[in-house]
């Protein structure tokens, strides 16, 4: 189940029956732990949060120099550069003011290039 699946059993009104047996097949896949009341939606909800969290987590992109974004929707401009999920691939974070590195990255070691 990817990201925009994800989104959409989210928004939608009323899950059927084979919404819920696919959520489930998600979660058990990813190995989350979970518990479903009878006629819980939030329970669904709930597990849908988790699958989302643990997609977007993946989705994660480092820098050059080895930072991530610590939450992967965050989207900022410093100096006239753009700083986002898409864009950080490209840049290199460690000429950031220490503060702001601190709390809008997380350090995952310089990537090797392949």
């Amino acid at each position: 189940m990817n990201v925009e699946e994800i989104e959409y059993l989210i928004n939608k009104g009323r899950l059927t029956d084979e919404d819920k047996s696919a959520i489930n097949d998600a979660a058990d896949a990813l190995g989350i732990t979970y518990t479903i009341r009878r006629n819980c939606r939030k329970c669904y909800d709930n597990i849908l949060l988790k699958l989302y969290e643990k997609r977007r987590e993946a989705a994660r992109n480092v820098s050059i120099d080895g930072y991530a974004l610590r939450n992967v929707s965050d989207d900022f401009i410093v100096r006239g550069v753009r700083y986002n999920n898409v864009t950080i691939e490209k840049l290199t974070v460690d000429g950031l003011n220490e503060l702001v590195k601190k709390q809008l990255f997380v350090y995952h070691g310089v990537r090797s290039e392949e």
